[in-house]
């Protein structure tokens, strides 16, 4: 039995109310048929089932062939009948239609509403009926569908996948399967254990226009967040929590730095940048160029002419900084502290602050312009103190650099080269104490395998760092590791203190910036922790 198809239903339904009307019909009745049938007021007929109109016309032609002498007979009514008949037959072929779609899915086919929406352009394999149906597909070994289109997790695993006979391309669309229901569309990755990372749900293409789409609403987040209305250095995408994952863009005064984690998100993501790009300077933002992150290689530039940049200089909440977007770490600067750069700066006036593990300044110069007596920077990398040195030029200060951890200096800002462990060692024997104390280190746990080394470093870090508290003063004591999480954070915070002798307390906690948004279902996207401790004896 094959599904009785609905046009077919209206094309009956019409022949009949045409026939019926036509019989019918007599110039009697041509003006009781002027008022609009209520079936075609209320139901909201398709264009075919035009039922004034054609009986007019089957009145008019009975009228002029002589068929003026029947008695009469009510057309609207006959016509409202014929009209509810159709509906009625319409309704049928309806539920008819509805379950030949559910048909589809349940064989792993996809409904032809998402077809009809794929775009035009495509070329298909031989013998596919779809671009779903010709897309690599990958099996998952467990069912676990409800969490996947609940949570919305982004990163499917090697181990949770069977293995393939024929392996798709680094960067290739691919379409993830439980037996024959289709879940998600991402993009395959063979060199790393994060084998998929997801893009849609259902029946959606990751095109360009979906590319573009995505990166308007990251833009309007950002261009209507006031915390950011006084800073050119922004993120403008921060992958998974932006629905883009694996892709990283911050802008420094309208130069963006792109970060893609591997070659199969730059295989996938490169080709939609100018669409992303475009979709940003559509919301306001004014972007000049962009460069890949490590090496400055130029990837989209506005003028062509313009040659690659090195170093940008942008502005965050009054602070002046530069940002080497072509060799930095990162892509140049630590955007994700800005609230906590802003925290310190409020803090500051009156106070002797320490900054470790540095970088190129943020937390010193926030101090310092927020009336710090004095700053101290200390980090191991020669090349980030001297930037600091000009971070501090550019904002009004002048600052030494002293070579060494147990060297001093006698300068309202001085910048230490050297270990910030034998820093904090060196200072705590020589019984110097600091106001504030901002420890800020690396990532010490890049994988889980490392997390527990890493809490052990931690712990003899913030031990250190509290030995050199001054009473009442404050600790900062950060993390930017997803394998620690707050908790972890706060128990080593006060195993530290009890190890120093340090009576404490946390005032508060942190998180990365507002540009750095989270998203339910991806715990890994919360991976900066900041601890405000207070040091009461």
């Amino acid at each position: 039995r094959k599904p009785v198809r609905v046009s077919h239903l209206w094309n009956c339904s019409v022949a009949m109310g045409n026939s019926l009307a036509a019989f019918a019909a007599s110039p009697a009745m041509f003006a009781a048929v002027q008022t609009p049938p209520r079936a075609e007021a209320h139901l909201q007929l398709p264009p075919q089932l035009a039922w004034q109109r054609s009986c007019r016309w089957s009145a008019s032609a009975s009228s002029s062939s002589g068929c003026g002498g029947r008695s009469a007979v009510p057309v609207q009514s006959l016509s409202s009948s014929v009209a509810l008949w159709g509906v009625a037959c319409a309704a049928a072929g309806l539920h008819s239609r509805r379950r030949e779609e559910r048909a589809r899915i349940k064989r792993g086919r996809p409904p032809r509403s998402a077809l009809a929406a794929a775009p035009a352009p495509v070329t298909l394999a031989y013998g596919a009926k779809s671009l779903f149906d010709a897309m690599p597909k990958l099996w998952l070994q467990k069912d676990v569908r409800k969490a996947m289109r609940e949570e919305k997790h982004p990163w499917i695993y090697d181990r949770a996948l069977h293995q393939l006979k024929e392996e798709p391309a680094s960067g290739a669309v691919v379409g993830v399967v439980f037996k024959k229901d289709f879940i998600a569309v991402g993009f395959y990755d063979p060199a790393s254990p994060l084998r998929v990372r997801l893009l849609t749900w259902g029946y959606e293409l990751p095109d360009e226009r979906w590319a573009a789409r995505v990166a308007a609403e990251a833009a309007d987040r950002r261009r209507n967040d006031k915390r950011l209305q006084r800073c050119s250095g922004i993120r403008l995408l921060n992958g998974e929590t932006d629905w883009m994952p694996g892709l990283v863009m911050d802008a420094y005064n309208g130069i963006v730095v792109v970060a893609c984690d591997g070659d199969a998100c730059e295989a996938f993501w490169l080709p939609k940048l100018n669409a992303i790009l475009r979709a940003f300077i559509a919301a306001g933002f004014g972007l000049t160029c962009a460069v890949r992150k490590g090496s400055g290689e130029p990837l989209w530039f506005v003028d062509s002419k313009a040659g690659p940049p090195g170093v940008s200089v942008f502005e965050e909440n009054g602070a002046k900084f530069e940002a080497d977007v072509a060799n930095g770490h990162k892509t140049g600067f630590f955007l994700d502290q800005r609230e906590n750069r802003r925290s310190i700066r409020g803090l500051a006036s009156g106070k002797e602050v320490l900054d470790l593990f540095c970088y190129t300044g943020g937390f010193a110069i926030s101090a310092a312009l927020g009336g710090a007596t004095r700053t101290t920077s200390v980090d191991q990398a020669a090349k980030a103190i001297e930037a600091c040195q000009r971070n501090f030029k550019l904002n009004g200060f002048d600052a030494e650099i002293v070579q060494g951890s147990k060297a001093q200096s006698g300068a309202a800002h001085s910048l230490h080269v050297g270990d910030c462990f034998d820093f904090l060692e060196e200072a705590a024997a020589r019984g110097r104490l600091f106001d504030v104390v901002v420890c800020d280190p690396p990532s010490m746990a890049p994988s889980e395998k490392t997390r527990g080394r890493a809490l052990n470093a931690y712990d003899k870090l913030n031990a250190l760092s509290l030995a050199v508290v001054r009473t009442g003063g404050l600790l900062l004591s950060c993390s930017c590791s997803s394998h620690v999480h707050a908790k972890d954070l706060r128990k080593v915070v006060l195993g530290a203190a009890e190890q120093a002798g340090r009576k404490v307390t946390i005032e508060r906690e942190d998180r990365a910036g507002s540009d750095h948004p989270l998203r339910k279902g991806f715990p890994q996207g919360d991976y900066l922790q900041a601890l405000y401790v207070r040091v009461h004896d």
